[in-house]
């Protein structure tokens, strides 16, 4: 029998969270219905100029579900979408969800090894990309489980106004159109438009039974500590996702809301934060296939904005840019950003640019979204930033525990593994309790605020002691010059274990490396002081912004250069 949990962090709660909700049995694809039904004509989808209301985006779910299945697409069938995010990305992968399949959402701006690497890894049988992708998708199938490709264009789904638009437009609507339909001059015989494929196909899919135990999405997690590795999730998991999102924004207002995508849909965190949330919620969301601060701010700007999941390093390009310091909205009420702590300058600069509400949030890829969120009614403002990440959200339960074969639960304040569990988190292996070992370490109060510390695969081995690496980065990353900084396991010429630091500058800034090593003796104890320091022009880093530390690291020496301080 499960373990009953206290759970303090509800008395947090801002006052429109629910305490002790349920998430309803339902698929992915029914709670698009269920925002159907309740909002037809409101406008579900915005990109490029071009409105698709919740009845619209029902009718091109089901006509690319009838593509998918005259392509024999059956249930269980792996579906990659190489695409960025668009409207063709939002109705495919539902399309392929309704239909039982398991859509897969693959990065568009990728290699073409690293997607003949994600096709393998998935067991792709279809493969849906943009035409500016195809070339690689074409390299990258060979050798793969990959049968068939459509190819689309962003330019096929904006209306024939904004076409005519962009046609009579000189100069910067010559520039957008050749964004919006790049040239490709033929496809061979297992390949083919989507487009041509809608003027054949019908518009009412085959009925196929789905249940929420059903695997609906393979998502590839970040790879900060090892090779991304895909993670199959449930339409239960994923609707428990959306559902604790949707309740987190403080007095949402169902049909009312808007999100501007930006964090892409292939990352746990655009799925559910972005995409699954604001359907649920009957919200409009805008879509924007390329991240660029003008078009960012002109979006915020221009379609009133009220909600905007984001990541920290997002956050800190934005108040660095001039774009957004003289603008300041009444609508955006709500920023949430996951994926790590933020600093208290990218706080303090981003409320005084949008006069949004901000807070950080904490979940993985296997979590299906976050487990852990800053309370987003105005009281996460005067609660400290940095690597503070929140309270458990409604259904989620935590402890936190020793890094020994018992297990025991530490400490309020100690340092300890953070295991999770919840609804959203079902997909994975689990202990006889039904929590999930996270492999992060951090430190959570009596009441269960929790500041992330770091994951347990980077703590540095020096001799006998165990070196956090962000105390390593604190005095470095304090300095003005640097941009980022990374403390990993390294190894001296002898075998010894060491501290090794790469440090990236600002553009344009003079370091040098006695600069780092006065910063840091002046802050560290002897075992902590790096032994080598490394500047770099850039750090390796994931979509969410954060370093990929297992790149960087040295391997260990064989096991006949080890010292004996090292085999401690």
């Amino acid at each position: 029998m499960p373990e009953v949990v206290a759970a303090p962090w509800r008395e947090h709660y801002p006052p429109s969270v629910p305490r002790d909700p349920s998430v309803p049995e339902i698929t992915v694809p029914r709670m698009l219905d269920e925002a159907v039904a309740r909002f037809p004509g409101l406008v579900a989808v915005s990109f490029e100029g071009t409105d698709i209301t919740y009845a619209g985006l029902r009718s091109s779910v089901d006509h690319v579900a009838v593509v998918l299945s005259r392509l024999e697409v059956r249930a269980g069938d792996r579906v990659a979408f190489v695409l960025p995010n668009c409207p063709q990305l939002v109705a495919g992968m539902y399309a392929a969800m309704r239909i039982g399949a398991v859509a897969v959402p693959l990065n568009p701006h990728a290699s073409a090894q690293q997607l003949h690497d994600d096709f393998e890894a998935t067991g792709a049988d279809l493969v849906v990309c943009l035409d500016r992708a195809w070339e690689a998708v074409a390299e990258a199938r060979g050798g793969t489980t990959v049968r068939a490709v459509v190819v689309t264009r962003l330019w096929d789904v904006l209306s024939p106004r904004h076409r005519l638009r962009l046609v009579l437009t000189p100069g910067s609507g010559r520039r957008r159109r050749r964004v919006l339909r790049a040239k490709v001059s033929s496809l061979p015989a297992d390949a083919g438009w989507l487009s041509d494929h809608l003027k054949v196909a019908g518009r009412f899919p085959p009925r196929t039974d789905v249940s929420p135990e059903d695997p609906a999405v393979v998502l590839f997690t970040a790879g900060t500590c090892g090779p991304p590795r895909p993670v199959t999730l449930s339409h239960r998991s994923l609707v428990a996702a959306a559902y604790q999102a949707a309740w987190w924004l403080p007095d949402a207002r169902a049909g009312r809301e808007t999100t501007l995508g930006l964090l892409p849909f292939f990352q746990v965190y655009g799925l559910s934060l972005g995409l699954n949330a604001t359907l649920l919620l009957g919200g409009r969301l805008v879509l924007t296939p390329d991240v660029d601060p003008a078009a960012i701010v002109a979006a915020l700007d221009g379609q009133n904005v009220t909600y905007l999941p984001a990541i920290p390093a997002l956050l800190r390009w934005l108040v660095d840019r001039r774009d957004l310091r003289a603008y300041r909205t009444t609508a955006l009420r709500s920023t949430l950003a996951a994926g790590g702590g933020l600093p208290t300058d990218v706080v303090a600069a981003y409320r005084q640019a949008t006069g949004s509400s901000i807070a950080a949030g904490y979940g993985l890829t296997e979590t299906s979204g976050l487990t852990h969120a800053m309370p987003l009614d105005g009281s996460a403002v005067s609660s400290p930033a940095g690597d503070l990440v929140g309270i458990p959200l409604p259904l989620t339960d935590v402890k936190v525990v020793e890094l020994t074969a018992s297990r025991r639960r530490v400490r309020p304040g100690t340092v300890g593994e953070l295991l999770v569990r919840g609804p959203q988190i079902r997909d994975v292996q689990l202990d006889d309790e039904g929590y999930f070992a996270t492999g992060d370490l951090v430190v959570a109060d009596a009441d269960g605020f929790t500041r992330f510390v770091c994951r347990i695969a980077d703590v540095i081995r020096v001799g006998r002691q165990r070196i956090r690496p962000g105390v390593v980065e604190a005095p470095v990353v304090a300095l003005p010059q640097v941009a980022r900084a990374a403390a990993v396991q390294g190894y001296s010429s002898t075998g010894a274990a060491v501290v090794k630091l790469y440090v990236e500058p600002h553009p344009g800034a003079h370091l040098d490396t006695e600069m780092i090593r006065t910063a840091c003796e002046g802050s560290l104890a002897p075992g902590g002081v790096p032994a080598e320091i490394v500047i770099r022009p850039s750090l390796p880093v994931t979509g969410t912004g954060e370093v990929i530390r297992r790149v960087l690291r040295d391997e260990r020496p064989a096991r006949g250069r080890a010292t004996k301080d090292d085999s401690a």
